[in-house]
Order: C-alpha cells, then sequence, then structure tokens
C-alpha cells in the first residue's frame, strides 16, 4: 500500500495532509469533486452510507457534525462556497471543489492513498 511521507512537506503542505485524514472530511471532498454541479452538505450526508435508517436526532446531528467539516475543507480552500437559497426558513449552501488545490499533487496523492476498498 502506498504511504505519504510528511516529514519531508512545507507546513502548509502537512496541514493539509492533516485535514484530510480525516475519514468524514475526505468522503466528503470525494462527493463533492464526484458531483457535475455544486452540491449542499445535506445533499453529500445523504449520500453517504451511513445516513440510513437513522433516527431524526441521529440524522440533524450527523448533518450538523458534516457541516463543520465542509467549513473545515473552505478555511482550507478545498471548497468554495457558489450559491446559497433559502428552504423554509434556513439557508442551503451549495459548494465546489477549488480545483487549484484539489488538483495539487498532495491531495491527489492523498484521495488515491485513501481510496475506498471495494
Amino acid at each position: 500500500m502506498d504511504t505519504i511521507e510528511l516529514t519531508h512537506m512545507s507546513a502548509e503542505e502537512s496541514r493539509l495532509a492533516k485535514i484530510l485524514w480525516n475519514d468524514k472530511r475526505l468522503n466528503a471532498l470525494r462527493l463533492v469533486i464526484a458531483s457535475p454541479k455544486p452540491i449542499s452538505p445535506k445533499r453529500v450526508h445523504d449520500q453517504m452510507p451511513q445516513s440510513g435508517g437513522l433516527s431524526k436526532a441521529d440524522y440533524k446531528r450527523g448533518l450538523s457534525n458534516l457541516a463543520y467539516h465542509f467549513r473545515v475543507l473552505v478555511d482550507y480552500k478545498l471548497l468554495t462556497l457558489k450559491t446559497t437559497t433559502q428552504v423554509r426558513g434556513a439557508t442551503q449552501h451549495f459548494y465546489a471543489p477549488n480545483l487549484e488545490v484539489v488538483e495539487t499533487p498532495l491531495v491527489q496523492q492523498i484521495l488515491v492513498v485513501n481510496s475506498p476498498t471495494e
């Protein structure tokens, strides 16, 4: 299995690699990259395998947690907020990948090394 050597990275690359070591963030990033148009955390959450069969409280808690991970990905410039829309009094955010960052060799290597096994 491939590994990523953190000792020869710049401080910025090391921080980026560490934030992508979170499975939920990495899976969310993969789903956003795969989406042909900007996508909301709710839609990503609904596409994740563990969201089926959850109680309403657990679903909301999971969605809130995922929204936090989206904010982290935005802070590290992996995602960009494209648009917002009002849905029943709440604001729904739609994100797209920032290709300048997502297509860097480091991020591509992390996506490959940590790709889900079939």
